[in-house]
């Protein structure tokens, strides 16, 4: 806080006197460039295009801005606003009002849940392994509704360290999931 107070030219106190700790300031920045960030929202298309289209945006947009992947995303503006738009999003789908928040806060986390490893370990691709590695993971789902060759898919990018590609995997898939929840009507 003080070398901060040096570059602006003006007393600590001045800064303490809005923002208690540097976690405060911190916070308060981060908060103000989540508002500055608009995405797009698809409005031609099926819901679940829509859907995929606005999460992968954010994705995109959140590996741009690794700081704000970073941050605590608890209730911030950048989640209450892409909650929103989900919810907007899936209440065209025909879901249960009951399912909306639940299905849009799945999608939000696992879109931020993947550009958070992408911005982490991205770079080195610490945690990316080979597909032979992921074989006993291929073989224990694709019994179920996806083919082999989906998760094999998926294991291919994750060698790669292709957390896009993951990342669009992993939604395409929850939201195959909504749509038989809506079929289970």
């Amino acid at each position: 806080m003080r070398r901060l107070a040096a570059a602006l030219g003006v007393n600590p106190t001045s800064i303490y006197w809005y923002f208690p700790t540097k976690e405060a300031l911190t916070q308060a920045v981060l908060e103000r460039e989540m508002r500055a960030i608009e995405f797009p929202v698809p409005s031609e298309g099926r819901w679940q295009e829509r859907c995929l289209a606005f999460c992968l945006g954010v994705h995109h947009e959140l590996v741009r801005r690794p700081e704000l992947v970073t941050h605590q995303w608890s209730l911030t503006p950048l989640v209450l606003h892409s909650s929103r738009v989900l919810i907007d999003l899936l209440a065209t789908s025909g879901l249960p009002s009951g399912v909306l928040l639940m299905a849009s806060q799945t999608l939000l986390w696992q879109t931020v849940g993947f550009a958070h490893h992408a911005t982490s370990f991205g770079a080195n691709r610490l945690h990316a392994g080979t597909v032979e590695e992921l074989g006993p993971l291929v073989g224990a789902f694709s019994d179920g509704p996806l083919a082999e060759s989906d998760w094999r898919e998926f294991a291919e990018a994750f060698s790669r360290g292709e957390y896009e590609s993951m990342a669009e995997f992993a939604l395409r898939n929850s939201i195959r999931g909504l749509e038989t929840m809506k079929e289970g009507e």
